[in-house]
């Protein structure tokens, strides 16, 4: 399933940690504090309990996992400077051009 994950972390250091996490799960870096891409619900179990840990030491944060389901991208709007590739993201090529 495709997942749009953004979070807002006030602590730098958690916040560069989870991004790392998040980037390493293979996940596509859309916007600054955004992500999407694809995760097995295993894999989305794994990135939550990760997320969990590394908050832990955080007050003020949230962090938001939205399913999107691949047929809801066909209607999706973008106005961006530098559009993205979402053929790639939802998995229907292998090749992300910039």
């Amino acid at each position: 399933m495709m997942y749009l994950i953004s979070y807002d972390i006030s602590l730098s250091s958690v916040r560069t940690r989870v991004a790392k996490e998040l980037l390493k799960a293979g996940l596509e870096r859309i916007q600054y504090s955004v992500f999407a891409g694809d995760l097995t619900d295993a894999e989305r179990l794994r990135m939550e309990s990760k997320i969990q840990k590394l908050t832990a030491k955080a007050t003020d944060f949230s962090v938001l996992l939205l399913p999107l389901h691949h047929d809801m991208l066909s209607g999706l709007g973008e106005i961006s400077s530098y559009p993205l590739d979402w053929a790639y993201l939802k998995g229907e090529k292998k090749i992300l051009i910039l």
